[in-house]
C-alpha cells in the first residue's frame, strides 16, 4: 500500500508501467524449451488401472517383507495370516505404460509466470512446432508441420494452451491453497476436456466425410486413444501437478522478481514523497 511521507526534497517514487522485456523474453525462452523437454521424456509408470496399481503396491509391499528377518515375517503371520500372499512371485505381473509429464509442467508454467506470460510461452511452443521443420527445428515428439492439427493428440496441445492461460488468471494474487487447487483442476479439466473433444470431433469429421460408402466404425479406436491420453495420465497428472505447485512458490517468487516493473523518481506535489512497500508476490 502507498505511504506519503513528508518531505523537503519535493521527490516522488513512482512505479513506471515499463517491465524488463530481456527477463521476460528469457523467461518465455527457458519455459518452450522446458516443455520441449517435457515432451521428450516417458516416464515408465505403472498402468493407473485400480487393479494394476494394487498389484503395483502388493509387488513393492512383497519386496519389502522380503527383507524382514525370518523371525519378524512369523510374528507378522501370526498377526496377519494373509502376509504370506504378499510374496512377489504370488503375484501377476504388473502391466507399464510411457507417461509424458507435459500437462503438470504447463500446470507449473502457468502458476510461476502468470498471466499473461504463460499464454505467451505456450503459444510460443505450439507455434515452433508447427513452422519449426521449416527452419530444421523438430518441437513436438510425435510429428512437426503445419498438418500436426490431423494428430489426435493435437487438441490437448491446444488443452496446454488454455490451461497456462486459466492457471495463471486464476492463481494471481495472494498465494493461498484454495487458488492453488482451483487453478491445478481447471487447468486439467481444460486439458482433457479440450483433447478429448478434439478427439471426438476428429471421429465425426470422419464419419460424415467418409468416402468410401461404408460406415466407418471408430468407436474402439475413439476409447482407446482417450484411455491412454486420458485415463491412464489422469492420476499422474494430479500428483505430480500437486508436486510441481507445491515447490513452485520460490519460482514464482523469482519470477515476480524479475519482471518487476521498474521504479522511477517523479516530483511529488504537496511536499509528499511517495513510498511504495508494497511486495511482488
Amino acid at each position: 500500500m502507498p505511504v506519503f511521507l513528508t518531505n523537503k526534497n519535493n521527490i516522488v517514487a513512482g512505479r513506471s508501467k515499463r517491465k524488463s522485456f530481456v527477463a521476460q523474453l528469457v523467461l518465455v525462452l527457458l519455459s518452450i524449451e522446458l516443455l520441449f523437454l517435457s515432451g521428450f521424456t516417458a516416464l515408465n509408470l505403472p498402468t493407473a488401472t485400480k487393479h494394476n496399481l494394487q498389484l503395483y503396491i502388493l509387488g513393492k509391499g512383497g519386496k519389502l517383507y522380503s527383507t524382514f528377518s525370518r523371525k519378524f515375517k512369523k510374528t507378522c503371520e501370526a498377526v496377519i495370516p494373509n502376509m504370506i500372499l504378499l510374496a512377489p512371485t504370488s503375484l501377476p505381473p504388473v502391466r507399464y505404460s510411457s507417461y509424458v509429464p507435459q500437462a503438470p509442467v504447463t500446470i507449473f508454467l502457468g502458476y510461476i509466470l502468470g498471466w499473461p506470460l504463460a499464454l505467451i510461452a505456450l503459444l510460443g511452443y505450439i507455434f515452433l512446432g508447427l513452422v519449426g521443420p521449416f527452419f530444421g527445428l523438430y518441437v513436438f515428439a510425435a510429428g512437426n508441420g503445419t498438418n500436426y492439427y490431423l494428430q489426435p493428440g493435437f487438441g490437448y496441445l491446444v488443452g496446454l494452451v488454455l490451461a497456462a492461460a486459466c492457471v495463471g488468471w486464476v492463481s494471481r494474487g495472494e498465494r493461498k491453497s484454495l487458488n492453488q487447487l482451483l487453478s491445478l483442476f481447471i487447468g486439467l479439466l481444460c486439458i482433457h476436456g479440450l483433447g478429448f473433444a478434439y478427439l471426438l470431433g476428429i471421429c465425426l469429421f470422419g464419419a460424415i466425410h467418409e468416402t468410401t460408402g461404408q460406415q466407418l466404425v471408430w468407436s474402439g479406436w475413439l476409447f482407446e486413444e482417450a484411455r491412454n491420453l486420458s485415463w491412464y495420465a489422469l492420476p499422474y497428472d494430479l500428483i505430480f501437478g500437486l508436486g510441481l505447485i507445491g515447490i513452485a512458490f520460490p519460482f514464482r517468487w523469482l519470477v515476480s522478481i524479475l519482471t518487476a516493473p521498474d521504479i522511477i523518481a517523479a516530483e511529488a506535489p504537496n511536499n509528499e514523497t511517495l513510498v511504495d512497500f508494497k511486495l511482488a508476490r
